[in-house]
C-alpha cells in the first residue's frame, strides 16, 4: 500500500490549486472557461496518476524488494489491484474537487456513504473472497464511486459537454 500511495502522491499537490481555479471560474460563470478547466484537470490527473501507477505495477516486487529485502512474485496481483483502486481513487478526488469548486456538497457525501457500504460488505465477506477479493472489492467500490460522481458532477455542472 505505501508503495502505490507514493505513486499517487503527486495528485496532493494539484488539489489546493484546483479547487481555488475552479471556485474562481465557477463564480464567473463562463461556461466555456469551466469546461476548459474540467478538460485540462482530468488530463494532468490522469498524467500525474497513470504514469506513476502503471510504473508502480510493472516494478512493484522489486521495488518492495528494495525496500524490505524480501521478493514474492504473488505480490504482482495484490499490487495491480491496488494500483487500480488508486486510479479509481484519483479520479473520485478529481471529481469531488470539481464538484466542490461549483458549490455543490450533497452528493460527495452520499459518494463517501455509498463506498463505505461497499467497504464493509466487501469486509465482511472477506473470509471467503480472501486478500485478492477485498483488494478487489475495494477497486469496484472505487469505480462504483467515479460512476457515481459522473452522474452527480452532470446534475451540479453548467455544461455537461466538459464530462464527457
Amino acid at each position: 500500500g505505501k508503495v502505490v500511495n507514493v505513486a499517487v502522491m503527486g495528485q496532493d499537490s494539484l488539489i489546493l490549486p484546483l479547487l481555488s481555479a475552479g471556485t474562481t471560474l465557477f463564480a464567473t460563470g463562463s461556461v466555456e472557461s469551466i469546461n476548459h478547466f474540467i478538460r485540462k484537470s482530468f488530463k494532468a490527473n490522469l498524467v500525474l496518476t497513470i504514469l506513476p501507477l502503471a510504473f508502480v505495477g510493472a516494478f512493484g516486487p522489486l521495488l518492495i524488494r528494495a525496500w524490505t529485502g524480501q521478493y514474492e512474485a504473488s505480490m504482482n496481483r495484490p499490487i495491480w489491484l491496488m494500483c487500480l483502486a488508486a486510479l479509481f481513487q484519483a479520479l473520485s478526488r478529481l471529481q469531488l474537487i470539481i464538484y466542490r469548486a461549483s458549490g455543490n456538497s450533497l452528493h460527495d457525501n452520499i459518494r463517501q456513504g455509498f463506498r463505505l457500504v461497499m467497504l464493509l460488505a466487501c469486509g465482511m465477506f472477506a473470509q471467503v473472497t480472501g486478500f485478492s477479493g477485498l483488494l478487489l472489492g475495494l477497486a469496484i467500490a472505487e469505480a462504483a464511486g467515479v460512476m457515481y460522481m459522473f452522474f452527480a458532477m452532470a446534475s451540479a455542472l453548467p455544461s455537461r459537454r466538459a464530462i464527457c
